[in-house]
């Protein structure tokens, strides 16, 4: 995962970090200075002034200092130690949170060893420690950088390493007041001179505003009294989790809620904003509509968990009820109801016992790379999709779609609207993009649709249809085997044409050709519906081994590749040369039977007549004394990709030191930026072989060092057989003609 481009707004790829507060304003010394500290310090420690311990927005300030230095990172890890004092129960609270990260890293990287010393690419948050000191026992060796928030400051810190989170900046706090509050700027500064600072008494207040009472009143009562710093009623809930709900019930609600028809476009979501609104005033404190939907729900529903009351968390669900299907209605019924029920008791959530699943499952599961650029025309294509196969098939059977509106963040576990669509769904329409083979979420769909057409099959090569693949941006660079030997043009779906590399210009661009397009594949799927597909039992959706291990190195045009033989691909071979077809001869009609992962097989290879013979190619004469370069140049891409680079986090380390080690005007600029991982190294190969010294070659052979476990003094076998082939390829220089 650590190879896959990342864009600025994603996680690093071993998250659990909590989505930032909202709303969150300032702090932005206190995030600097916590980047400055790092520098010097391993760990750094947020605390309370000395002197008033009653909660600053350390927590606050602490995760958005995760987010905005997140590219920094190949792992962040959130520890809530939740003011645990007792030793032991804490101890117990760290190793539960550590097993979940190792568990975590070897999914996502699909590795089997945790380093037992991390560096300074893993960031590790513990937040609301009750002892500072104590804590420090349980860090892990190594380099990890560390940030801890704590009331006290602690008595074993270095004084460098500690950071006190003092009261906003008086600007702060009229910027907070007027996006709180709406209210005028005068009114807002009158405010801050009036207030300390303190972020939970801002909130405070300018909610009793939004209730009615008026600036001035509480501007009066400040002086009067001077408001004491911590609010009497409840704090804010982290993002992640609060006591009146589990954080994995929090963001399956949020999940329900994207994926409902409340949240299938904006008139839609501001109309049941307005129903709540009816029934508890909630949509002036909501981010702006500048906001992703997906963050204003994050927001509307830490807001409805932090009220004194279940008042918004209840008109939230009525409203709901009123523009939601059956079962999405009673998920969230489901979900609201236990943390309503104990609204104020100060103990462990109680989970939500979810209702079974509905007789009628989605028909088909869209599949794709959730990217923020594109999301919302992946939603226009799923959306007239449904709409064509409701027509076509009529009001008595379910024609519905299932598209996850998830978070970029990667390190979010799979949850209940997601294991239940995927495992009992009909087909899955997978829009393939070179984000898509690195998404573990992607990954574990197609696995899963792939488990579920072979265990339908009656015997190989005979197996339902699952997956309808397309290629949204068609990759650049080999593809995964599981993909590989798929046909995707396909003349029943484009009218004879070839199928576009990048399906997203089709449906911008031609609108008319588009929606052709849409009813063909509805034609295709009702067709391959005929065929059943049992349902995945859930336990075995999460347990089944990812997608996509295994890449290919050939030819990625798939012009003239057959279908794999079996439903997941793992007897798939790289691609065949292309056959010659006859321009005379017409192209004959698809056969009726579809193999189970593709829409049509190859329109030149009819399974009535044979296929025309290769013609066979002489292999081209060696004149070189010393082994042709190009030979050396595929075996060394080979021997990199497949022995000391084959775990994705040896890459970043390996690169960064070959370039240190080469002057700057011969550093290549390219290799950081393309997926998957052969294909970089494909390309820094190729850099190598354009300059005029092989100075470069030798500092890939040096760098290995860093990724070798035996080091210089013991090298791995496959880093002694690529200083070989760096030997061959500088003996051999120059090897231009």
């Amino acid at each position: 995962m650590t190879g896959s481009r990342r864009s600025a707004t994603d996680p690093p790829p071993i998250s659990n970090l909590p989505v930032q507060a909202t709303p969150f304003v300032g702090r932005d010394e206190e995030i600097a200075a916590v980047h400055d500290l790092f520098e010097d310090h391993r760990a750094v420690l947020l605390h309370d002034p000395a002197d008033r311990q009653h909660g600053y927005g350390k927590s606050e300030a602490a995760i958005t200092y995760c987010h905005r230095y997140r590219m920094r990172y190949r792992v962040a890890w959130w520890f809530n130690c939740s003011h645990e004092s007792d030793p032991h129960r804490l101890r117990q609270l760290i190793e539960r949170g550590t097993d979940e990260l190792h568990t975590r890293y070897r999914e996502v990287l699909r590795v089997t060893d945790i380093p037992e010393r991390p560096d300074d690419k893993w960031l590790l948050l513990y937040d609301n420690v009750a002892d500072p000191d104590r804590i420090q026992d349980l860090f892990p060796a190594g380099d990890a950088r560390i940030l801890v928030t704590s009331r006290p400051p602690g008595g074993g810190w270095d004084e460098a390493a500690r950071l006190p989170v003092d009261d906003l900046d008086p600007a702060e706090v009229a910027s907070l007041f007027r996006q709180l509050a709406e209210i005028r700027q005068p009114v807002a500064e009158d405010l801050a001179r009036a207030f300390a600072g303190h972020p939970q008494q801002i909130i405070a207040v300018a909610e009793q505003i939004r209730r009615g009472t008026p600036p001035a009143t509480c501007v009066a009562l400040a002086d009067a009294v001077r408001l004491a710093p911590a609010p009497a009623r409840p704090a804010p809930p982290q993002p992640s989790g609060h006591v009146r709900m589990s954080a994995q019930d929090r963001e399956t609600l949020i999940d329900t809620l994207l994926s409902s028809p409340v949240c299938r476009d904006l008139p839609s979501y501001r109309a049941w904003i307005k129903a709540i609104d009816r029934r508890a005033a909630v949509s002036s404190g909501l981010p702006s509509e500048t906001e992703t939907i997906r963050t204003r729900v994050v927001g509307l529903v830490s807001i409805a968990l932090s009220r004194d009351a279940p008042d918004v968390l209840l008109a939230l669900a009525k409203a709901f009820e009123d523009r939601a299907g059956r079962h999405e209605a009673q998920l969230v019924r489901a979900l609201i109801g236990p943390a309503a029920a104990n609204w104020n008791e100060n103990k462990e959530p109680i989970r939500a016992v979810l209702p079974p699943r509905p007789a009628d499952a989605p028909f088909f599961f869209t599949s794709y790379a959730n990217r923020e650029d594109d999301q919302d025309h992946v939603a226009e294509f799923h959306e007239q999709l449904e709409q064509e196969l409701r027509i076509k098939r009529g009001r008595n059977v379910t024609s519905t779609g299932f598209l996850d509106r998830r978070s970029l963040r990667l390190g979010l576990t799979w949850r209940e609207p997601m294991v239940e669509a995927i495992r009992s769904t009909r087909l899955m329409v997978a829009l393939i993009t070179a984000d898509y083979f690195e998404s573990e979420w992607c990954r574990r769909e197609w696995a899963v649709m792939t488990e579920r057409a072979r265990r339908a099959g009656r015997s190989p090569g005979d197996e339902p249809v699952a997956i309808l693949p397309l290629f949204w941006v068609k990759p650049r660079g080999p593809l995964p085997k599981d993909l590989a030997a798929i046909q995707y043009s396909s003349p029943a779906l484009f009218g004879g044409s070839k199928a576009p590399d990048n399906l997203i210009d089709l449906l911008r661009e031609d609108k008319k050709k588009a929606a052709a397009f849409i009813r063909r594949l509805a034609d295709t799927m009702i067709d391959a519906a005929d065929r059943d597909l049992p349902a995945l039992d859930a336990d075995a959706v999460r347990d089944i081994p990812l997608a996509f291990g295994e890449w290919d190195t050939g030819d990625t045009s798939l012009s003239g590749s057959e279908a794999g033989s079996g439903p997941g691909t793992g007897d798939a071979q790289p691609h065949p040369e292309p056959q010659p077809t006859p321009e005379s001869e017409p192209e004959p009609a698809p056969p009726e039977h579809t193999p189970a992962l593709s829409l049509v097989p190859d329109p030149r290879v009819s399974p009535d007549r044979p296929e025309p013979p290769v013609r066979p190619t002489e292999p081209p004469p060696v004149t070189a004394p010393n082994p042709p370069a190009a030979s050396d140049k595929t075996r060394l891409i080979e021997a990199l990709t497949t022995g000391p680079l084959r775990e994705p986090t040896r890459y970043t380390p390996w690169v960064e030191a070959v370039l240190r080690d080469v002057d700057r005007a011969h550093r290549p600029a390219v290799t950081q930026f393309v997926d998957p991982l052969r294909r970089r190294v494909h390309l820094l190969v190729n850099f190598a072989y354009d300059q005029t010294t092989p100075d470069l070659f030798r500092a890939m052979a040096r760098a290995l060092t860093l990724v070798d476990p035996g080091g210089a003094t013991a090298p791995d076998e496959t880093v002694t057989a690529v200083h070989r082939l760096v030997d061959r390829i500088v003996a051999a220089w120059p090897h231009h003609t």
